[in-house]
């Protein structure tokens, strides 16, 4: 199992590509963009594009997978997410990327994808949704912007991540979430912008 969560993106896209373990040019990944469907879609366009100059920048092999066109039907999912070995899932609203995931199907089939040797990656809302719970991120998240609020996280790592601690726009909400769960004996990692967290099987490593 594989999982690579930031904070911001890829601050290392080297680190990124030998974690992968490929060669740059059989890295193929499914973006997932559903953080961000609150936005207008003039906003989430503008969103995207930037995106994807940064991959594109970085020579980085990528296709959409919108969960939107699974609401209704799930069976397509699977199969297009395994043409990928990378599921890139981008940050936004945490509450509105679970709530994609659930109506989509996503959070039936990721752990099952992971195991099958495709790595989970992502960033800020990316990130927080890999771990056991949403609960108190509504501190730093609209929860509105979804239309049904999930407060479970997928459980794919007990790690509970905190991104964007160099932010002061987000560290009095994440110092506030580093000591609820400092008192449940739960894993938080703080990471700034410029940082990420590799995860093989159990372990696990910050860069």
């Amino acid at each position: 199992m594989k999982l690579y969560l930031s904070s911001y993106r890829i601050p290392n896209v080297g680190e990124f590509i030998r974690f992968i373990g490929l060669p740059k040019n059989k890295i193929n990944m499914a973006i997932i963009y559903n953080a961000k469907d609150h936005h207008p879609a003039e906003i989430r366009r503008r969103k995207y594009l930037e995106l994807k100059e940064f991959l594109n920048k970085n020579e980085l092999n990528f296709f959409d997978v919108d969960l939107r066109n699974y609401f209704k039907n799930h069976e397509g999912l699977r199969p297009a997410l395994e043409k990928a070995n990378v599921i890139w899932v981008n940050g936004g609203n945490t509450f509105r990327l679970r709530y994609a995931m659930a109506e989509s199907g996503f959070d039936q089939i990721i752990k099952s994808l992971i195991e099958k040797g495709i790595t989970y990656a992502g960033d800020s809302a990316g990130s927080i949704v890999a771990g056991p719970t949403l609960e108190g991120f509504e501190n730093a998240d609209d929860p509105k912007q979804a239309p049904e609020v999930i407060t479970d996280g997928l459980a794919l790592t007990d790690i509970i991540v905190l991104p964007h601690w160099d932010d002061p726009v987000f560290k009095s909400a994440l110092k506030q979430l580093q000591k609820r769960y400092k008192d449940d004996k739960s894993l938080t990692i703080p990471l700034r912008n410029d940082q990420a967290i590799f995860v093989t099987d159990s372990e696990y490593k910050i860069g």
